[in-house]
C-alpha cells in the first residue's frame, strides 16, 4: 500500500518542544498549589493531543515508505518510556523507604507495580480520584497519564492499519471517532467523573483529534492554510489562549467532560499554526521556539516523571504548606532532576521521534537484549514493591509504631460499624435493618461525614434510637450536577438520583421526624445543595426536626501521622497545622440561612475544646484513639466519644425536640 504525501511534512519541529515545556510547566504549577494555575493538570490533555499527532504522524510515514512494524513499533515505545519510568520508581522507591511510614508506604509500593505495569489510571481511580486528600502521599500519582498513552498505544497501531487497509479516508475516520470519543467523554463525566479522568474511554477523542491532524497534513490539506502570515497568527493565538484559559479558569469541578475540549483544542490549533514549510511566524518563535522552552521541551518527559515524588516526599517530610521560597526550590530541583534522568536514562535509551535523517533527534536503538534486561529489571523492581506491599509496608525501618498500616486500614473501616447497620434510604422500609413502615424515622444526612452525625447519636443516646428507623441517605458527594429540575431533584449520577428519588417518597417524607446533619465545611456555600434539599423536605412535612452536628478541626497532616512520628497527639492541633477550624460560625456564609432552618446546632468545638484556643481541643479518644486517621474524618472512638460526653451534658435532646421520654447513658 502507498499514500502520495501531497503537502511536506517537517521531521522536527522545535515549536512542538516548546508546547511541551507550556504543557509541563502548568502541570508542575499545578502541583505546586499555585493560585493562578488551578487548571494546571491541562497540560496532561495537551500532551494526549500531541501524542496523537506525532504517533499517527510517524505511523503514517512508515507505512508510505513501506518501513513500519508493529514489533519494531512496540519495542521503541518500550524502550521510549520504560526506561526513565522504571529509574523514576525505583529512585522513588528507594527515597520512600525513609521517607514513608508503613501505611503509606504499603500503598506505594501497590501503585510501583501498578506504574510498572502500566496500569495506574486503574489503581487510582478505583481508590477515589485524582482529588482525593491522600493525593499529596501519593509519590507516583501522575504516572495515570503513563498508563492511559500506554495502552493507547496497545490499540492504535492496530486500529491505524485497518483504517489504511479499508481504504477509508484516514482523516475522516479519525475524525468521526474524535467525535464520538467526545460523546463517550461527556456521558462518562456525568456517570463517574473519576473514571472520566482516569480512565481511556474518555481520552480517545483527545489522541483522535490529534492523529487526525496528522493525517490532514500528510493529505496536504492544512499545509496551504497556514502559510498566510495572519491564519498563523490567528491560530497560534486562539490556541494559546485557550489553554492559558483552562489553566487559569479551570479547577478541580469543572472537569473533564466538555471542559477537556478548550485545552485540547488549543493545543490542536498551536500545531497547525506552524504545520506549514516555514514552520512558526515572528510570534510563535518567540513563544515557543526561544533556546528556554525548546530544552524544556526535551527534557519533558523525564521532567514530568521527577517532579511530582520530589513535591509530595517533601511535603510528607515536612507537614507544612509550601512558601514561595519551597515552591522555587522544588521547581529548580524538578528541572535538574528531571535533566539528569534525560541525559543519563532517557536520551540512551528512546527511539527517533520521527523517520529521517534530522541529525538533532536520537537514533533509534531498539535491540531486543537491551529490551529483555529493562523488562527483566521492571520485574525485579515489581517483585521487591510486591513483597512491600504483601508484608505491609516493611514497619520493621521503625521501631516503634502506635499504629500500623493494617490498624489505620480497620480504623478507615470501623468509621462504618454503625452506618453499616443503618436503614438505607433506597431499601426503606424492607431493609432487614429497618424497623418497618409504622416507625418513626430519624434520617442521617451529608456528605463525607454523614457516618459520623449517626455514630455520635447512636453511642450518645442508644436507647432512644432503639425505638426508630434510622435511614442513611449515602451521602451526596457523589450526587454529580446536583440541581433541582421543575420540583424535582436530579444527579447526573444514576445512584445519586436513585436515592434522591426514595428521599422525596412521599410516603417516607412523611415518616420522617428528624434529620441528623453532618457535613464537613458545614455552612460554606459548596453545600448549599444539601440545605436546600433539606429545606424541600420540610417544606413537605413541616413537623421534620433538623439537628444539625458542626465540623471539628482539619489538619495540614493527618493526626495518626504525627502520633507514630512522636508518639503524642499532643502536636495534632498546633497552629501550624490547622487547615480548617471555625470557632464563630456566625461568620460563614451559609450559617443565616441554615439558622432559619435547623431546630439545634451542635458545635463540636464548643463542647470538645476549653477554650478558644484550638490547643486546648480534644484529639484523642479515652483509649488514646486519634480523632482522625486522614485530616478530618472523624473515628469511630472519638465519635463515639463526643456523642457520650454531649448527651451527658444534653440527656433530654430528643424529649425537648419531639417531647419524648429518652434514656442517656
Amino acid at each position: 500500500m502507498t499514500r502520495k504525501v501531497i503537502g511536506p511534512v517537517k521531521a522536527y519541529r522545535p515549536d512542538i518542544d516548546g508546547l511541551r515545556a507550556l504543557a509541563v510547566l502548568a502541570v508542575i504549577g499545578f502541583h505546586l498549589d499555585l493560585n493562578f494555575l488551578a487548571g494546571g493538570h491541562v497540560g496532561v490533555d495537551v500532551f494526549f493531543v500531541l501524542s496523537g499527532f506525532l504517533i499517527t504522524s510517524t505511523i503514517t510515514q512508515k507505512v508510505i515508505n513501506k518501513q513500519f512494524s508493529i514489533k519494531t513499533f512496540y519495542l521503541q515505545r518500550i524502550n521510549r518510556l520504560f526506561p526513565a519510568l522504571l529509574a523514576t520508581v525505583g529512585a522513588t522507591f528507594i527515597a520512600s523507604l525513609f521517607v514513608l511510614l508503613p501505611n503509606d508506604f504499603e500503598r506505594f509500593s501497590l501503585s510501583s507495580i501498578a506504574a510498572l505495569f502500566s496500569a495506574s489510571n486503574f489503581l487510582f481511580w478505583s481508590e477515589a480520584g485524582y482529588w482525593d486528600v491522600s493525593s499529596n502521599t501519593k509519590p507516583l500519582l501522575h504516572t495515570w497519564s503513563l498508563g492511559v498513552e500506554e495502552q493507547f498505544y496497545v490499540i492504535y497501531p492496530v486500529l491505524l492499519l485497518l483504517i489504511f487497509r479499508t481504504g477509508i479516508n484516514t482523516a475522516k475516520c479519525l475524525l468521526a471517532l474524535a467525535a464520538i470519543g467526545i460523546i463517550i467523554c461527556y456521558f462518562y463525566t456525568t456517570a463517574d467523573t473519576s473514571g472520566a479522568f482516569f480512565l481511556l474511554p474518555a481520552r480517545f477523542f483527545q489522541f483522535f483529534i490529534g492523529g487526525a491532524l496528522a493525517a490532514l497534513m500528510h493529505e496536504g490539506t492544512i499545509q496551504t492554510l497556514v502559510l498566510k502570515k495572519h491564519a498563523r497568527w490567528l491560530l497560534l493565538c486562539t490556541g494559546l489562549g485557550l489553554i492559558l484559559y483552562a489553566c487559569v479558569a479551570f479547577g478541580n469541578t469543572t472537569y473533564p467532560g466538555l471542559y477537556a475540549l478548550a485545552p485540547s483544542l488549543g493545543a490542536l490549533l498551536v500545531i497547525m499554526s506552524g504545520s506549514s514549510v516555514i514552520g512558526q511566524g515572528y510570534l510563535g518563535k518567540i513563544f515557543l521556539e526561544n533556546p528556554a522552552c525548546s530544552w524544556l521541551g526535551r527534557i519533558s518527559y523525564s521532567l514530568y516523571l521527577t517532579h511530582w515524588p520530589i513535591i509530595v516526599l517533601y511535603r510528607y517530610s515536612t507537614n507544612e504548606i509550601l512558601s514561595t521560597v519551597e515552591v522555587l526550590a522544588l521547581l529548580i530541583a524538578s528541572i535538574v532532576t528531571g535533566a539528569i534522568l534525560h541525559y543519563c536514562i532517557e536520551k540512551k535509551f528512546y527511539a527517533s521521534r520521527f523517520n529521517t535523517t534530522d541529525n538533532s533527534q536520537p537514533k533509534s536503538k531498539n535491540h531486543p537484549r537491551q529490551t529483555l534486561i529493562t523488562l527483566a529489571l521492571g520485574l525485579f523492581m515489581a517483585a521487591i514493591s510486591l513483597h512491600a506491599w504483601l508484608n505491609n509496608g516493611w514497619p520493621w525501618r521503625f521501631e516503634s509504631l502506635s499504629y500500623s498500616a493494617d490498624d489505620i486500614k480497620a480504623a478507615a473501616y470501623n468509621r462504618f460499624a454503625y452506618f453499616s447497620k443503618s436503614c438505607p434510604v433506597e431499601k426503606w422500609p424492607l431493609n432487614e435493618n429497618c424497623i418497618g413502615r409504622d416507625a418513626k424515622t430519624i434520617l442521617f444526612f451529608g456528605n463525607s461525614h454523614e457516618p459520623d452525625g449517626i455514630s455520635f447519636m447512636q453511642a450518645g443516646y442508644p436507647e432512644t434510637l432503639k425505638k426508630y428507623n434510622l435511614v442513611t441517605f449515602g451521602t451526596f458527594n457523589d450526587c454529580k450536577n446536583l440541581l433541582r429540575k421543575k420540583q424535582q431533584w436530579k444527579s447526573d449520577n444514576e445512584h445519586c438520583q436513585n436515592r434522591l428519588n426514595h428521599l422525596f417518597d412521599p410516603a417516607f417524607v412523611a415518616n420522617i421526624d428528624v434529620i441528623v446533619y453532618s457535613a464537613h465545611h458545614t455552612f460554606l456555600p459548596h453545600n448549599r445543595g444539601g440545605w436546600e434539599i433539606m429545606n424541600d423536605l420540610k417544606k413537605i412535612n413541616h413537623t421534620i426536626k433538623i439537628i444539625t452536628i458542626g465540623d471539628y478541626i482539619e489538619t495540614n497532616t493527618p493526626c495518626v501521622k504525627l502520633l507514630n512520628e512522636t508518639g503524642s497527639t499532643a502536636s495534632c492541633f498546633a497552629s501550624d497545622n490547622i487547615a480548617y477550624a471555625v470557632t464563630n460560625v456566625k461568620t460563614q456564609a451559609l450559617y443565616l440561612e441554615f439558622s432559619f432552618l435547623i431546630d439545634l446546632y451542635i458545635d463540636r468545638l464548643d463542647h470538645l475544646c476549653a477554650n478558644e484556643n484550638l490547643t486546648s481541643c480534644l484529639s484523642e479518644s479515652p483509649q488514646g484513639v486519634p480523632y482522625s486517621f486522614d485530616k478530618h474524618h472523624i473515628s469511630l472512638e472519638f465519635s463515639e466519644m463526643s456523642g457520650r460526653l454531649y448527651a451527658k451534658k444534653n440527656p433530654t435532646l430528643f424529649s425537648d425536640i419531639l417531647n419524648e421520654p429518652i434514656t442517656a447513658p
